[in-house]
């Protein structure tokens, strides 16, 4: 059984390659390796720095949204925790991104 599903998956690795690659996903596919690759290093960069000024924290706390939260600061039903809700208004008060409540 095994061994047929390796045989099911190759034909159609080798079926649907070539499509991908004239579709443009691969293109899209490795352009997007570059970017985030240069998107974690220069968060590598960004972790290492240590804000002065109340300007230097709300541009770290814009990176972490951005790079981390795809740009939304979410409080889940879970989070029962008040210092994580906590934490989440301060950046949301950094940023000027509103919170948004998902269940």
């Amino acid at each position: 059984m095994i061994s047929d599903m390796a045989r099911i998956t190759g034909a159609v690795r080798c079926a649907v390659l070539p499509s991908l690659s004239v579709s443009g996903v691969t293109a899209a596919e490795a352009a997007w390796d570059v970017i985030n690759n240069q998107m974690g290093e220069v968060w590598a960069r960004l972790e290492k720095l240590e804000p002065a000024t109340l300007k230097g924290w709300k541009a770290m706390a814009t990176a972490m949204v951005a790079h981390c939260w795809s740009a939304e600061v979410n409080v889940h039903t879970g989070e029962d925790y008040p210092d994580v809700r906590t934490e989440k208004r301060i950046i949301s008060w950094l940023t000027g991104i509103p919170l948004t409540f998902a269940h």
